[in-house]
């Protein structure tokens, strides 16, 4: 994998952890309160970091020129510039707990990996018979 490569999926892992976050802004009143039921919070995060990550991912393979194993190692590097963004933000920065962080947030994360690794597949032609 190329430098600059690695540099685009560095940025767009920035993009996917960046753009949520300043969505969930607009849900917080001044007094720093959720303004609205935290089930409903949590959908609008997931639905508005999927699809960033999938914005992100056609931007990334559109020109068909995949690196075998770029969608796992993108999944990957998303993940973990997505916890350590949110462990400096969230944890250090606000304060919440480890634990409540990993069972609140940092769990769905994982999504990132399934997400990438299935678009690298379909991208590459692999899952055709």
């Amino acid at each position: 994998m190329s430098l600059s490569v690695a540099i685009r999926i560095g940025w767009m892992g920035f993009v996917t952890w960046i753009v949520p976050l300043a969505i969930s802004f607009a849900f917080y009143g001044k007094d720093g309160q959720l303004q609205i039921p935290l089930g409903t919070f949590k959908s609008i995060m997931f639905v508005s970091g999927t699809a960033v990550a999938v914005g992100m991912l056609i931007l990334l393979f559109r020109n068909g020129a995949l690196v075998r194993h770029a969608g796992l190692v993108t999944g990957i590097a998303w993940l973990a510039i997505n916890i350590v963004l949110d462990l400096l933000v969230l944890v250090a920065g606000f304060g919440m707990s480890l634990g409540t962080y990993f069972s609140t947030i940092g769990l769905g994360y994982l999504a990132i990996p399934i997400l990438t690794f299935g678009a690298e597949r379909l991208a590459s032609g692999a899952t055709r018979t």
